[in-house]
């Protein structure tokens, strides 16, 4: 089986959410069953240079799109037993971010095309192309429209995966043509969304299969709350829509060999997750005591989906309960300097840091008793994931992965070991981390629970595996053609 993943970003090269961790997951994942998978991805500016200086060059072809012709050149890279193609044009990628240039839409009409013409390049023809998120979602369009009497592509079958509905790639009508699509696809049935292009809208009309990174989630976007004026088209297409959850990286989290945390364990050993939680205390200047409980958030972005105004409204009442909160995360000024003013209040019950660092976040998740995730969506997030791992307890909101994870304990355990609240509300949020603390006490319960989660984590081979499913279905249909 042949597969090609592609996306705008893939971790380790460029990652700015978690989409780019859990496809370098699932390419790794597919390679160790058998599959023959390759990534194509954008070579941006700032991939750091020790993985450049290690790409070879491959195929300079030129890419006809539209009126434009933009010379391409691919390179290539392995890593972990898989090849990462990487698409390089100076004009459109030689350039530090991902998105928010003027313009987008021409950079990645030239990014889509760009993949199907170096398939033919690279002489490899896959039997499924997953594309993820706006930026490749017009790849299956294309596949459609364009190539779909190519000998060569017309036996492609393609999928799309949703990692958050809310990032769409609206453009204006004129945009049409620089992917070769006449105006009789400018339709509400079809490309056109409000007098715009839609490329996400695109790609869940022309794909083979639609997925996300949840079951929730599924349920959630087909409402109009949720579906950001998506869910018409969502239940159109609801018979093609598949969700589950994918599991973190369980090599790289994994406290009985975690060499960035201060103590080593297991589920057998969860006695030294107290050494881990003295020593985070020593580190980050709080008051060290294994009498406190110690409630972390850890995210990368601080922004209005995370919960983060639930999270201020009700600090000082978090606080009273006699705590300490770690935060490791960046992103709007507004919430930085609100949560460094109450880290200057109680510099012993209050560590902020507003960066992102993977050892200070391995030591959080082996230290913290609690990690808060009160999510206003939360499509494809892990840090609850991670945090079970390490036998840190999950406060969540039940919203998208979030939900599904804790039907998932009651189903396997008959309890529910995630502290969680389903309204949107701060105070629904202290309610269930008041319930969480109430547990802090009894030791024999902690340990219990604490254990539970670590055996009952869930990783990303579950979620490689679910995707070989679907492939061998997608497989099985163009053998029947």
């Amino acid at each position: 089986m042949k597969i090609i993943l592609t996306a705008a970003e893939v971790e380790p090269f460029m990652e700015t959410y978690e989409m780019a961790h859990k496809i370098r997951l699932l390419a790794r994942e597919l390679k160790e069953m058998g599959v023959d998978v390759r990534v194509i991805l954008p070579k941006y500016k700032n991939i750091p240079r020790i993985y450049t200086n290690k790409m070879t060059i491959g195929k300079h072809f030129t890419v006809e799109f539209g009126d434009k012709c933009q010379p391409c050149t691919i390179e290539q890279l392995d890593l972990e037993g898989v090849a990462y193609y990487f698409i390089h044009n100076y004009n459109y990628f030689n350039r530090p971010g991902i998105c928010g240039c003027w313009d987008d839409g021409e950079r990645f009409a030239f990014f889509v095309h760009a993949v199907l013409e170096s398939l033919a390049q690279i002489n490899f023809k896959p039997d499924v192309l997953h594309c993820h998120d706006w930026h490749t979602a017009m790849t299956p369009v294309l596949l459609k429209l364009k190539y779909a009497n190519h000998y060569f592509y017309n036996s492609m079958q393609s999928i799309l995966t949703i990692h958050n509905i809310h990032n769409q790639g609206i453009f204006p009508k004129n945009i049409l043509s620089l992917f070769d699509i006449g105006e009789e696809h400018f339709t509400p049935e079809e490309l056109e969304f409000y007098g715009n292009v839609n490329c996400l809208k695109g790609g869940l009309l022309f794909s083979d299969l639609i997925t996300t990174t949840s079951s929730s989630y599924i349920h959630e976007i087909q409402k109009p709350d949720s579906g950001q004026k998506l869910d018409g088209v969502l239940k159109h297409r609801k018979d093609r829509l598949l969700g589950f959850i994918h599991g973190p990286d369980y090599k790289e989290f994994n406290p009985a060999k975690d060499y960035h945390i201060f103590k080593m364990y297991d589920h057998n050993t969860i006695e030294n997750k107290a050494v881990n939680k003295r020593k985070l205390q020593e580190y980050l200047g709080l008051k060290v005591s294994s009498k406190i409980p110690v409630i972390a958030m850890i995210t990368r972005k601080l922004v209005h989906d995370k919960g983060i105004e639930l999270v201020l409204e009700a600090f000082e009442e978090m606080l009273s309960l006699d705590l300490q909160f770690i935060l490791l995360g960046y992103g709007e000024k507004e919430y930085e300097n609100l949560f460094l003013d109450a880290a200057k209040r109680m510099p012993d019950r209050v560590s902020v840091n507003l960066f992102y660092d993977k050892l200070l976040s391995h030591r959080i998740y082996a230290g913290a008793d609690y990690l808060l995730v009160p999510s206003l969506n939360e499509p494809c997030g892990i840090e609850h994931l991670i945090a079970q791992r390490y036998g840190t307890l999950p406060i969540v909101r039940k919203t998208g992965v979030l939900s599904d994870m804790v039907e998932l304990y009651y189903k396997k355990t008959g309890k529910n070991y995630m502290f969680s609240f389903d309204n949107y509300n701060a105070n629904d949020m202290l309610f269930a981390i008041k319930r969480a603390l109430r547990s802090f006490n009894d030791k024999v319960l902690m340990r219990s629970l604490r254990k539970t989660v670590m055996i009952c984590s869930t990783s990303c081979r579950e979620s490689a595996g679910e995707y070989m499913k679907i492939y061998e279905g997608l497989l099985q249909k163009t053998l029947a053609s």
